[in-house]
């Protein structure tokens, strides 16, 4: 009976439940660990890249922060809840800095959000972004058809926001011109033998060209030598 009241007397220790096995002093090492922890998270998520996220960088930084945070004071013992009450706080803290910090200096705003980035101009990507952001075209061929978009000849421009989403902006109906398919079934016919001469669609970037029968004809754009039929329907709104 000594042994039982003795371990329920260690499984509800206040001093353990609120301030865990620490010393005091531990809250201020607390504070420093969330300063470098908070940074490395922002960092880390940044370089995640914008399209594997499609959240705001603070959002998910907050998420991840509090979350670990709290989940460590509900299952481990040893941590005390006021700590995890401190990074929460500190968690807070540094949000509203950082968001402040970022409306006053774009410098900062772009050095941890990022910028929104052109990815399609005209009617074909930018290889530029495409290689900056080390995404491969299918994800925003994905994009493109949830908008229920057939072809890049739709587009006049396309940004990626500092989330990832896409902003889209179209051709109206009587300018619309022809364009890379975005189905699956159309990309999967690309060749690099032209057989007949028709109106085609870089399979890559979307560069359009007519083209006569032969196996040489190489993109301007993006120096790449396969090629999709390019088609000019109407967008279905």
């Amino acid at each position: 009976m000594h042994v039982l009241l003795q371990s329920s007397s260690d499984v509800f220790n206040w001093h353990t439940i609120l301030f865990g096995e620490d010393h005091w002093l531990f809250f201020t090492e607390v504070i420093f660990r969330s300063f470098i922890m908070f940074a490395v998270a922002v960092i880390t998520v940044r370089l995640l890249g914008r399209k594997s996220i499609n959240q705001k960088i603070f959002e998910i930084v907050v998420i991840i922060s509090l979350g670990s945070a709290a989940g460590d004071a509900m299952f481990y013992s040893n941590v005390g809840i006021i700590p995890c009450i401190l990074v929460f706080i500190m968690v807070l803290v540094l949000y509203k800095l950082m968001t402040f910090l970022s409306s006053k200096s774009k410098w900062i705003e772009f050095a941890v959000e990022g910028q929104h980035l052109r990815i399609i101009e005209n009617g074909h990507f930018i290889i530029e972004t495409l290689e900056k952001e080390g995404l491969s075209q299918d994800e925003y061929l994905a994009d493109l058809r949830i908008e229920s978009i057939s072809h890049l000849g739709q587009i006049e421009k396309a940004y990626i926001e500092s989330s990832g989403s896409l902003s889209i902006y179209y051709y109206p109906d009587d300018e619309v011109k022809y364009g890379l398919p975005v189905f699956p079934e159309n990309l999967e016919k690309q060749t690099h033998q032209i057989k007949a001469e028709d109106i085609y669609a870089c399979s890559f970037c979307g560069f359009t060209d007519t083209l006569i029968p032969g196996s040489q004809h190489i993109c301007p754009l993006c120096e790449k030598n396969y090629w999709v039929k390019a088609i000019n329907t109407k967008r279905v709104k």
